[in-house]
């Protein structure tokens, strides 16, 4: 079920057959590469552009979803007479915290907004925090973590009264929760999170871009990239397509798996559910047993289901989750936590194995924790 930042990438087949007639396209035509690498870039441009709602002029791409949310953010920062006030919030992904902090350095005011216990930033806060010098606002829309999904259609319209540029990472988002994206002076979505190829990402930026960004973090035009770049033009088609019939059905798996869950599992609680969270996450966390997650995981990830604690990237760090942090949760709990990611592939067949992987793993897991 998960597609979002492992090894492990579901690419559907209409997606492969792209890529392949590209790397045959320009295999065939060496004399006059130029003019068909333009061709399959323009003609991939004009599909994005389509569902991401601007001119092919507008869009980029990187090799990364962090490169594509640096070359937007940057890219904002660039003009002449700017504020040095940036607003974002303490759940956004660490790489973007990591950027903020370095403009913290270079003579930039960052606020950092906080937010509830449900995942939700203050807009209040928000918008107090707003003054002079204020040039940029950036609020990821769905958490990567736990699929809670922020006001940003309210934050586009504070943005829009108060002149303001709004940048948002869209990884979670883009082709499958409804967003009027238009008026987003930039977002990014990073191809692999609506089944296209990984190592390729897409920044929308709406202003100029020096030369100097675009050659520092925009992808060159290798046969392998315009592939890619051919590749990701077919997954928008493919996820916008049934865009509304698969969040109404990716919902019902999701809520009938969480009621399963429920009432199956003693102690199990979720971090950031609700009706108004994305139904392709699911975090959650057993009562007693978060810290041997990674025990969970090992039994689960024997199987074809991916699963992941928090995110993967943090994992790596071996760091309790900023995001769950922020929630409320302590230290243990955040470094305890489960994700599992659905997606337009996944049924009900493969849902009810993951109960049922869960219900044996978890009396496993109880078992072993009552020899401790």
């Amino acid at each position: 079920m998960e597609n979002s930042d492992t090894d492990f990438t579901v690419i559907e087949k209409p997606v492969m057959r792209a890529m392949k007639r590209a790397y045959v396209k320009l295999g065939r035509h060496l004399d006059n590469r130029s003019q068909f690498v333009n061709d399959i870039l323009e003609s991939s441009k004009s599909i994005i552009s389509k569902f991401a709602k601007c001119l092919n002029s507008e869009i980029y791409f990187t090799k990364s979803i962090s490169d594509s949310n640096y070359l937007s953010i940057l890219s904002l920062l660039e003009g002449k007479n700017l504020g040095k006030h940036i607003i974002t919030s303490v759940i956004e992904p660490r790489e973007n915290l990591e950027l903020f902090k370095l403009l913290e350095n270079q003579g930039f005011f960052v606020s950092y907004i906080p937010v509830d216990k449900e995942g939700i930033i203050d807009l209040d806060t928000l918008i107090r925090s707003i003054n002079n010098e204020t040039c940029l606002i950036s609020i990821t829309h769905t958490n990567i973590e736990t699929g809670v999904i922020q006001p940003l259609e309210k934050i586009i319209s504070i943005c829009q009264s108060k002149n303001i540029k709004l940048h948002s990472d869209l990884s979670s988002s883009f082709g499958r929760i409804p967003l009027k994206v238009k008026d987003i002076d930039t977002f990014t979505f990073p191809s692999n999170e609506i089944l296209g190829p990984k190592r390729l990402s897409v920044a929308i930026i709406k202003n100029q871009v020096s030369d100097n960004l675009i050659s520092k973090y925009c992808l060159d035009f290798s046969t392998d990239n315009i592939a890619l770049i051919a590749g990701v033009a077919k997954a928008c088609k493919l996820t916008f397509s049934s865009m509304s019939k698969e969040f109404n059905r990716i919902s019902r798996l999701r809520d009938n798996l969480v009621k399963q869950l429920s009432l199956h599992f003693d102690g199990i609680y979720f971090n950031g559910l609700s009706e108004k969270s994305s139904p392709y996450i699911i975090n959650f966390c057993v009562k007693g047993l978060e810290g041997l997650s990674q025990k969970l995981l090992i039994d689960l990830n024997q199987s074809n289901t991916i699963f992941s604690a928090q995110t993967d990237c943090i994992s790596e760090h071996n760091e309790p989750s900023h995001v769950l942090q922020a929630m409320g949760l302590g230290d243990y709990e955040s470094l305890g936590a489960v994700r599992i990611i659905l997606n337009r592939l996944t049924n009900l067949k493969e849902t009810e194995t993951i109960y049922n992987l869960l219900r044996k793993s978890l009396n496993t897991t109880k078992s072993l924790f009552s020899l401790i």
